[in-house]
């Protein structure tokens, strides 16, 4: 199974560590449309690990070629918290 996100409509993944600091984010995903996961409007691949070192983090759906209804099936998250 995955969670399927579509890049019409602007979707964002949140991941909050409330109290703690995310030390770092892995997210597994299968490009539909050239569609990628983004991070400050930059391409993040699949199984990319970013290193964040704060409290919240924000990804998007973009795409890497010129169409505009990329997806991004996520199929894991793995977050590592300090």
């Amino acid at each position: 199974t995955n969670w399927r996100m579509y890049q019409k409509g602007s979707p964002e993944i949140v991941i909050d560590a409330d109290e703690n600091i995310i030390v770092s984010v892995k997210i597994t995903y299968v490009s539909q449309n050239t569609g990628t996961l983004t991070l400050n409007g930059e391409a993040i691949e699949s199984n990319q690990v970013v290193t964040v070192n704060a409290t919240s983090v924000t990804f998007s759906v973009g795409n890497t070629g010129s169409a505009d209804n990329g997806q991004a099936r996520i199929t894991a998250i793995e977050v590592v918290y300090a």
